[in-house]
């Protein structure tokens, strides 16, 4: 992942191996090989699944078929060569409801590959029914951005979310739910998945499911141009079907997002001469992905990256159209600046507030934790040090005397249902310390 090599807001643990489960599996006959459950609702409250399934065969004269079942409806089709759809309509379905806006029925989804009354493979899953668009139509203000979950217009509350440890192999289905409930309980209703991390596990998707939190998926392209040519734009686009299919079943996830920041950092960070014409990974967020996603999972919608306006006519993190990072307060500009605009979609903002004393007192373990001790300094990922602490602090309140300031908090604006960053989530879920709020607002970690 790519905050491995280091980030602003964490250490350079760069990792290499194997850390998920590995099978070995084995089979005749034939097995299922993918499986995309492109789920609907039709008027009148109906629910439709309908099942793609591709087989691979080693017996290709050998006669199958696939049954499915959910919510007490059952059909079944032949395969004659390679592949087959499953189609299921359920009767009067339970709508899956965001958190605040009602409930979350999950139903049970089985198939089955059939050779004469033999099962030769079982894929099972949860969905849930509902529907999904993003309002991106001009107005009188620029160009919209907003989340329609079965019609109903949001008003997104959520985090940004980073791995919730240096070393993801650690991270437990129990400690998922934990910092999951923890933005629930903060009131969030939408999680991004910073493209710098990864594609979480299906611990995670399975508690925002469960939660009702909405989950924005970053494709893990982060903050760097990224060459176009083979053999990487081959791996890309394995990388990407393969995800988009694996996360299809689950209804929270409502949003594919091509890439945080690149298209910006190409306009704006002088990455177009040093280029010098080289690829730089446009052709991946503006060609690949969005055909990708349109091809294999089109109930969802695509935006080419965040912050980005909806086209190169407008500049990228323009704050009157689509998606905008707001950065220049924190890094450059006081806390109140906040209020000099008002954004469609803040999809990352925030201000860095030092870590809980106790956090520092366990990481610097019979050390000084004073902002100005070499120790502490050491932690500091940010090129400015300790002087952003400093001067986002200045002309607020004095600094408390004592030997550390492990009891300061930072502010930072609480408009539009924001909440104060480093306060609501808790953890490496917080963004470990600089808060990153997006939303429309969303609040978020980095």
């Amino acid at each position: 992942m790519a905050c491995s090599f280091g980030w602003d807001w964490g250490p350079t643990l760069v990792t290499a191996g194997m850390w998920r489960p590995v099978r070995l599996e084995h089979w005749s006959t034939a097995r299922i090989a993918r499986v995309r459950p492109l789920v609907t609702v039709e008027a009148g409250a109906a629910g439709v699944v309908e099942l793609a399934v591709d087989v691979e065969r080693t017996r290709v004269e050998a006669p199958l078929a696939l049954e499915a079942t959910v919510g007490g409806v059952r059909a079944r089709t032949e395969i004659e060569k390679a592949d087959g759809v499953v189609r299921l309509r359920v009767p009067d379905v339970r709508l899956w409801w965001p958190r605040g806006y009602g409930e979350q029925p999950l139903y049970d989804v089985e198939l089955r590959l059939l050779h004469g009354g033999d099962a030769l493979d079982v894929w099972r899953r949860r969905i849930g029914f509902r529907t999904v668009e993003l309002d991106r139509r001009p107005d009188a203000h620029g160009t919209g951005f907003t989340l329609v979950v079965n019609g109903e217009r949001l008003f997104a509350r959520g985090v940004n979310w980073i791995p919730d440890d240096v070393f993801p192999s650690r991270i437990t289905r129990a400690r998922y739910r934990e910092r999951l409930a923890q933005a629930a309980g903060a009131g969030v209703d939408l999680v991004r998945i910073w493209g710098g991390g990864i594609y979480e596990s299906e611990d995670f998707y399975d508690a925002c499911d469960e939660l009702g939190l909405l989950v924005w998926q970053d494709f893990p392209f982060a903050c760097a141009a990224y060459p176009e040519e083979q053999p990487l734009r081959g791996e890309v686009e394995a990388e990407a079907r393969e995800n988009v299919v694996r996360l299809m079943p689950h209804p929270s996830l409502v949003l594919w997002n091509g890439n945080n920041e690149n298209l910006w950092g190409f306009r704006d960070w002088e990455w177009e001469p040093r280029l010098a014409g080289d690829s730089w990974g446009e052709g991946y967020y503006l060609g690949v992905l969005p055909r990708v996603v349109a091809e294999l999972d089109p109930t969802r919608p695509y935006t080419a990256g965040s912050p980005w306006s909806g086209s190169w006519r407008h500049h990228p993190n323009d704050p009157a159209h689509g998606t905008h990072h707001s950065w220049e307060v924190w890094n450059r500009e006081d806390y109140a600046d906040y209020r000099l605009s008002v954004p469609r979609f803040v999809a990352e903002f925030g201000w860095q507030a030092p870590p809980a004393y106790a956090t520092l007192r366990r990481a610097l373990p019979g050390r000084s934790s004073r902002r100005t001790r070499p120790a502490c300094c050491t932690t500091r990922r940010r090129t400015t040090g300790t002087g952003s602490w400093s001067g986002g602090w200045h002309g607020i309140s004095p600094f408390p005397t004592g030997t550390s300031t492990g009891g300061t908090t930072s502010r930072s604006s609480t408009r539009c249902g924001r909440s104060r960053p480093g306060s609501s989530t808790g953890g490496p879920t917080g963004r470990c310390a600089r808060a990153r709020s997006s939303g429309s607002s969303t609040t978020a970690g980095r």
